[in-house]
């Protein structure tokens, strides 16, 4: 399972780095906003924070049309591997890819919400 599997979920964090890269710092700029106090910038904050979480949960399903529109699919299933080992290796990418971010932002939030000043 490593050689073939492992291959394909390395390709789809290389190809997607950059978008999960730019998206932590965005997101973690984003609750850094709501530092500087008052109801405006938390407003802008979070309602930028929620954009980056919600363009970044895209990926999901955008690694599954890269594939199609891009007509790799036939390439990839011309390799020695199976219908489920692409399947295995695909969701584990993807949910990787998602979880990597989504935990780093929602670890940075609950940090700060936590020890922001004011806090009973």
């Amino acid at each position: 399972m490593k050689s073939i599997v492992y291959e394909l979920i390395r390709k789809d964090w290389e190809l997607n780095r950059f978008a999960v890269g730019a998206g932590i710092v965005l997101g973690i700029l984003a609750t850094g906003i709501t530092f500087f106090g008052g109801t405006v910038p938390a407003v802008i904050g979070v309602v930028c924070f929620y954009s980056v979480m919600g363009i970044l949960g895209s990926i999901l399903p955008k690694n599954i049309y890269d594939e199609r529109k891009n007509q790799t699919m036939a390439f990839i299933m011309s390799l020695p591997v199976s219908a489920i080992e692409y399947t295995i290796a695909k969701m584990i990418s993807t949910i990787g890819i998602f979880l990597v971010f989504w935990l780093t932002l929602v670890g940075v939030a609950a940090t700060i919400i936590l020890t922001r000043k004011g806090n009973p």
